[in-house]
């Protein structure tokens, strides 16, 4: 029982880390887009658009992630 709730702990720390992963590469192209269109140099500008791009990533994924665990179970 213990090894399983281990192994559960250890499958939600991956991929919590696989989460930050993608959204830290997604906010990195996003952000290259950004100061591609702007042609600006601000820093405070590109660090709010880093973090809102990697909170838009990550609150996408698991609102979708939700989503289709729901219309998993209710298919069945």
């Amino acid at each position: 029982m213990k090894f399983s709730e281990a192994n559960k702990k250890k499958d939600v720390h991956t991929e919590e880390w696989i989460v930050i992963i993608l959204s830290v590469i997604f906010a990195y192209l996003i952000n290259k887009v950004f100061l591609s269109l702007t042609n600006s140099t601000s820093i405070t500008a590109s660090l709010v658009v880093l973090i809102a791009s990697m909170s838009i990533f990550s609150i996408t994924y698991y609102y979708g992630k939700d989503k289709l665990q729901q219309r998993l179970k209710s298919k069945k």
